[in-house]
């Protein structure tokens, strides 16, 4: 059986030591291509980089709402420019998460309103993190996306419209998916 990996974060620090020889070897395997995700600026950076190296790697760029501390002032600006690179096939990984104390609930909307605003700008589907916070998330999405909403769950069922990485809440209400453009990645 043949494989995408939808949803891989090649980026991350455990893979240092061997990152390339694990990448070698399993897109020599049954691993057809893979969308790497992104939590940050520099790991947005980082993944494009590494679809320079691989021609099956695709990217999302955006930020993830654990990452927004150390986000710039111009990280729109930043992130349109990484997004207009044709192996950038998503924004993502973005999103709401309310679960661990000290969270800013205001920057991380802010953020992901923008960030889902710049998809809609670049036609580009959507990865979206959230945890504990759907409600706020629902909410974003019909305020930036109202006449792209349709009554799909769930979300990872929706190829053609982006899908949502959901922790608990989403399945046991009755949420609607965000419907995108389907993109060609291969």
């Amino acid at each position: 059986m043949k494989i995408i990996d939808t949803h891989a974060h090649y980026d991350d620090r455990w893979f240092d030591e061997d990152r390339y020889e694990v990448l070698d070897r399993i897109l020599s395997d049954n691993v057809l291509a893979i969308i790497n995700m992104s939590v940050d600026i520099p790991t947005s950076e980082f993944s494009l980089s590494l679809t320079e190296r691989y021609k099956n790697v695709f990217c999302a760029v955006g930020i993830h709402p654990e990452n927004i501390a150390d986000t710039p002032d111009n990280y729109i600006d930043i992130l349109r420019t990484l997004a207009k690179n044709k192996k950038a096939v998503t924004i993502g990984e973005i999103g709401l998460d309310y679960h661990y104390d000290g969270y800013d609930a205001e920057r991380q909307q802010e953020i992901f309103e923008n960030q889902i605003k710049l998809a809609n700008e670049l036609s580009l589907p959507v990865v979206i993190h959230c945890r504990d916070a759907t409600e706020d998330m629902m909410k974003i999405l019909h305020r930036t996306t109202p006449d792209k909403l349709s009554r799909t769950l769930p979300y990872h069922n929706a190829p053609d419209r982006g899908y949502a990485h959901t922790i608990r809440s989403c399945r046991k209400r009755k949420y609607h998916s965000v419907e995108q453009p389907r993109q060609s990645l291969l």
